[in-house]
């Protein structure tokens, strides 16, 4: 069967609606780009679909490519300033600050929101959650080792950050394939 299934009461089924909106998603991506729309003969692997022309987590791709940066500097930081085994208040505010936005983030880049103020939020949110749930292992297993979790989770969410600034790359380069350089 090739076109949308019909349902009972004459209109198309989930198939057919989904079709069309990625159908309109793609004309409507070439009409923003300041191209024409895609003929239905191209290739469907080289038109920006829905899914790769998201527009980031935090509602931009270069936006969230430079919040991914900044999360990688400040897991690069904290890991510095806890092995140098400082024991300033800089380091307590520093650590504070990774736990209380990595982890949430990491997760984050995975969700979109519409407003930055909003991905704070819920990354923090996120953060308290992830590290709870962590503890709450450690406690039941009897096996209290935060160090370790505190390095696997750096660890996760340095890896989401970076699959994260992959995509954002791929996708704006789909969008823009040749940028234009000046001397």
């Amino acid at each position: 069967m090739t076109g949308p299934t019909p349902v009972a009461d004459g209109s198309q089924g989930i198939r057919g609606r989904l079709r069309t909106l990625r159908s309109d998603t793609r004309i409507l991506v070439a009409l923003l780009s300041g191209s024409r729309a895609p003929e239905p003969t191209q290739d469907a692997a080289l038109t920006v679909t829905a899914r790769e022309a998201d527009r980031g987590w935090l509602g931009e791709p270069r936006r969230s490519g430079g919040a991914d940066c900044f999360l990688l500097v400040l897991v690069i930081i904290t890991v510095g300033v806890s092995i140098a085994a400082t024991t300033t208040a800089a380091r307590l505010l520093l650590v504070l600050a990774a736990a209380c936005l990595i982890p949430g983030a990491a997760l984050l880049t995975r969700l979109s929101v519409a407003d930055p103020l909003e991905g704070l939020t819920v990354a923090v949110a996120l953060s308290f959650t992830i590290e709870a749930a962590g503890a709450l292992v450690m406690v039941e297993v009897g096996w209290w080792h935060p160090f370790v979790w505190a390095i696997i989770l750096l660890a996760a969410a340095s890896l989401a950050f970076l699959l994260d600034l992959r995509r954002i790359v791929v996708t704006l380069r789909k969008v823009n394939p040749h940028p234009v350089t000046t001397a």
